[in-house]
């Protein structure tokens, strides 16, 4: 499933990144509301996406690393990527790449490498509404209280059945 032309979409970017030794999520902050959107990566892009964020220099360079200069390297340019749909676990997303002479054109990938690839490019993030109707959006915690808990209880469950838990508190 490709980006929607016709789907409104709100900006968001990378809030944080939660794991245990079973999952990993990368959570996403509308950067208007107060609201984070989980979605769960493997450890691979996980690592891929902190090693970014932290500005460790790898001997070599990773798959992800290598994308943004092959890009350039043929006159294109990485416009955003988008979180284009939610359905039955797996996220669909996309990124829109500017060929020489200004067409876009929208790559159906993985949101664990699309998010990768926007630390690398830094674009920006954009979120299908309609996924946050499919799928578990949590309220940001905004006093000091609230991200304490926020962490606490993100610890003490682990990623998955932290966010399992609000989901049965939503309903």
């Amino acid at each position: 499933m490709k980006f929607k032309k016709d789907a409104q979409y709100f900006e968001a970017k990378i809030y944080s990144l939660a794991s245990s030794q079973q999952e990993t999520y990368v959570i996403l902050e509308d950067k208007q509301k107060a609201r984070l959107l989980p979605i769960e990566i493997g450890n691979i892009a996980a690592s891929s996406i902190a090693i970014r964020f932290t500005g460790i220099a790898m001997p070599r360079p990773i798959t992800q690393d290598l994308f943004l200069p092959i890009v350039e390297h043929l006159g294109g340019k990485i416009k955003f990527v988008s979180i284009d749909n939610f359905e039955k676990e797996p996220y669909y997303s996309s990124l829109a790449l500017e060929k020489e002479g200004g067409e876009i054109k929208f790559i159906d990938m993985r949101p664990s490498d699309a998010l990768a690839i926007s630390v690398r490019a830094g674009c920006p993030i954009w979120v299908a509404d309609d996924v946050l109707e499919k799928t578990l959006s949590v309220k940001k915690p905004i006093s000091d209280s609230e991200i304490s808990d926020f962490k606490s209880n993100l610890d003490e469950l682990g990623p998955k059945k932290f966010f399992e838990q609000l989901k049965k508190d939503d309903n």
